[in-house]
């Protein structure tokens, strides 16, 4: 249940779900050098699809909004250290900066017939910092922390966590 605060003070309510199908593959490279530090050059590729919902509140403020689509290109590097440990895992700070593209256009709502363009698409520059441990040679955790901008979006944060198999 959403619960909405108008300028005036008063409260209208509403609710609504929706469903998304989306998925992620990133290619690249880990390049060791003899001191324990590394380069990843990658690139990533990403799209999903989120449906279009259309709404009400009680006060009869109507909303419709189209499926919203994202397809999001990525190439950068990652550069960190491996730190081996005494129980035989490695502990992998790094820094990262990518070079991100959406290429989906036109993720359009509108409220009363009134239309915002919620377009994200566009150039944009991801920065981050974080830590991998490296559990086995398959099986590694990572946590980190990005900021990211561009001509139509801003991401003062974010935070990953994950999980990675490799084979």
């Amino acid at each position: 249940m959403d619960h909405v605060h108008l300028s005036d003070g008063a409260r209208a309510q509403g609710n609504y779900d929706n469903t998304g199908f989306g998925g992620s593959v990133e290619f690249g490279r880990h390049i060791e050098f003899a001191n324990g530090n590394f380069l990843e050059p990658f690139t990533q590729w990403s799209a999903v699809v989120i449906e279009g919902k259309d709404y009400s509140l009680d006060n009869d403020l109507q909303a419709e909004g189209d499926p919203t689509r994202s397809l999001l290109g990525k190439v950068g590097l990652t550069a960190g250290k491996n730190i081996a440990m005494e129980q035989g895992s490695v502990v992998q700070p790094y820094l990262r900066a990518a070079w991100a593209h959406e290429f989906a256009k036109n993720n359009e709502v509108q409220v009363n017939n009134n239309v915002f363009n919620n377009d994200l698409s566009g150039n944009r520059l991801e920065l981050g910092a974080g830590v991998a441990v490296a559990m086995t040679k398959q099986l590694n955790m990572h946590a980190d922390f990005d900021y990211s901008t561009g001509r139509n979006f801003e991401q003062p944060f974010g935070i990953n966590i994950g999980f990675r198999y490799a084979w």
